[in-house]
């Protein structure tokens, strides 16, 4: 922990583990517990917060390769292809609804947005 510090709260829901992760592995080596068992408890999300949830897996995804690509590719196309294969994805099923937040979350992780005093003018309530 002194090393790299505590995970990143902006990035609750999704993928939070995953930057806290990468930065553990820069550090150096890290260990194994093969009889860890993790527990995680089934929820029931209203469709106000799977969309939130939607938003912050592509926003957070996006945001961790632009601060921890080793390379140009990383850091800036693949969170562009990110981007495209969720918009074919929705046109091919034809499911529009909530397409605005993945524009808004590919934009807000392409430009390290982590102010959670935007994201509470964008979503409300959603973040109480």
């Amino acid at each position: 922990i002194q090393l790299v510090g505590y995970p990143m709260e902006s990035l609750f829901i999704n993928f939070d583990d995953l930057e806290f992760f990468i930065r553990i592995r820069k550090c150096g080596k890290i260990g194994l517990c093969r009889d860890a068992l993790i527990r995680k408890n089934p929820m029931n999300y209203s469709q106000n917060m799977k969309a939130l949830k939607e938003y912050y897996a592509y926003r957070n995804l996006t945001l961790i390769d632009r601060i921890h690509g080793n390379n140009p590719f990383v850091r800036h196309l693949r969170p562009l292809l990110y981007f495209v294969r969720a918009i074919l994805k929705r046109i091919i099923t034809l499911r529009f609804k909530n397409l605005w937040l993945i524009l808004i979350a590919f934009y807000d992780g392409y430009f390290l947005t982590l102010d959670r005093k935007i994201l509470q003018n964008r979503f409300g309530r959603l973040l109480d």
